[in-house]
């Protein structure tokens, strides 16, 4: 299976919609809220694109599949908070 690199953190932060905060020189960090929750938080590194990011699966509490399904769209938001749900992470 592919890696993920920097432009599939960018793609999901898109996805999500979710809150860009440039954070430190190293990193940039997107936090992803519902209802007024923070429910995941993870760091984009700046730099090389090509720079792993195989801590977006469990930042955002999904498998590598699940997370991979979400990259390429064949997971939309509401699934993606519908198995959060299962999960109890969020209500």
């Amino acid at each position: 299976m592919k890696k993920f690199v920097q432009e599939d953190a960018w793609a999901i932060q898109a996805k999500l919609k979710a809150e860009v905060d440039k954070g430190s020189r190293i990193h940039t960090k997107v936090r992803f809220w519902h209802n007024g929750v923070l429910v995941i938080q993870f760091g984009i590194r700046k730099g090389s694109g090509e720079l792993g990011h195989g801590h977006l699966p469990k930042e955002m509490k999904i498998s590598q599949k699940e997370c991979r399904e979400f990259r390429v769209c064949h997971m939309t938001v509401e699934e993606y908070i519908a198995i959060l749900r299962e999960k109890g992470i969020i209500t």
